[in-house]
């Protein structure tokens, strides 16, 4: 469970770089993870109106050190 954890975290945390190497299925499938609500575009700009609660969970844990102990203390 660990090993699966650290793999789901490395994959959010670099999904950008992710994103470059996946072919259009998986890119879809990928963006509807990342996006559950989809992305919008009004003509101008995009927007998310969702973000998966896994960036939310990864910010969480950047002020967390690899020990589970808060950072600066």
């Amino acid at each position: 469970m660990e090993g699966l954890l650290g793999f789901a975290e490395h994959l959010f945390a670099n999904a950008a770089r992710v994103w470059l190497v996946l072919d259009l299925p998986e890119r879809l499938r990928f963006q509807r993870v990342l996006f559950p609500d989809g992305v919008a575009f009004d003509g101008t700009s995009f927007r998310t109106p969702e973000t998966s609660s896994v960036f939310s969970y990864l910010r969480l844990l950047e002020g967390v050190s690899e020990g589970g102990v808060p950072k600066g203390v």
